[in-house]
């Protein structure tokens, strides 16, 4: 944050609110660009891995897939966060109420949501629809008063969303009525994970990234149930592509 500006006598001044602002430097912003053009990658590559593994024939069903993906989260995001951590892999009594919510939010619902909806509708669609994720999360941020509403970045959201949708149209995207609640599942996915992208902010001020993610997956296993009711996790037609998937 900007120090207090300061009176003659280095007394620090209140400043206004508005003035009070974050900076970020350049090679901290430049990795966290990164990182965020990896995970836009493994979006996309999930929507294809993702058909792959809930193969109708060979593969899974979008609960069991995503049973595994917690089960297997939790396990192995909170060994690594131990391991990196230590004790300050522990989280503080009075966080593990939001931090439950954001299990729900960025997990539970999350892929519960999108799984069922991939499933009834296409990898094209759900590209598309993750590219809605921007535009909720600024419009959440704005709403609760976490961001300001600047022109330029609302431009910029609307530019990239109508340059991905003429692609996605272009390439096979059906939104036919068929794939229509599929869609709309994916669509809710998208608005509870803004609210999560929104929520976390804070928290990751003091808590590593990596602590944070461990720790939702670790509450959402209390969900698994609702994942795993009638779900057989390993079908005996899956293929190995569907478990390689």
């Amino acid at each position: 944050l900007f120090a207090p500006p300061m009176s003659a006598d280095a007394t620090p001044l209140a400043a206004p609110a508005a003035v009070v602002t974050t900076t970020i430097a350049p090679g901290s912003m430049r990795s966290g660009m990164i990182a965020l053009a990896a995970v836009q990658l493994c979006f996309g590559l999930f929507t294809e891995f993702g058909r792959l593994a809930m193969d109708p024939v060979r593969g899974f069903t979008p609960f069991a897939v995503a049973s595994w993906r917690i089960g297997a989260g939790a396990v192995v995001l909170l060994l690594l966060a131990l391991a990196m951590y230590g004790r300050r892999a522990l989280p503080a009594r009075g966080d593990l109420g939001v931090l439950t919510l954001f299990a729900v939010l960025g997990i539970v619902l999350n892929q519960g949501l999108f799984l069922v909806g991939l499933d009834r509708s296409t990898p094209m669609n759900a590209g598309l629809v993750i590219c809605l994720i921007p535009v909720f999360a600024y419009a959440i941020a704005v709403a609760l008063g976490r961001e300001r509403f600047h022109g330029r970045r609302a431009l910029g959201v609307a530019v990239a969303l109508g340059g991905a949708i003429p692609l996605f149209v272009a390439r096979g995207a059906d939104l036919s009525a068929d794939h229509a609640f599929g869609n709309l599942l994916m669509a809710a996915n998208a608005f509870c994970y803004a609210i999560y992208l929104v929520l976390s902010k804070p928290l990751l001020t003091r808590m590593p990234p990596l602590v944070l993610v461990a720790w939702i997956y670790v509450l959402s296993v209390p969900f698994l149930p609702l994942f795993l009711s009638g779900q057989d996790l390993v079908p005996q037609a899956a293929s190995r592509g569907a478990w390689l998937s």
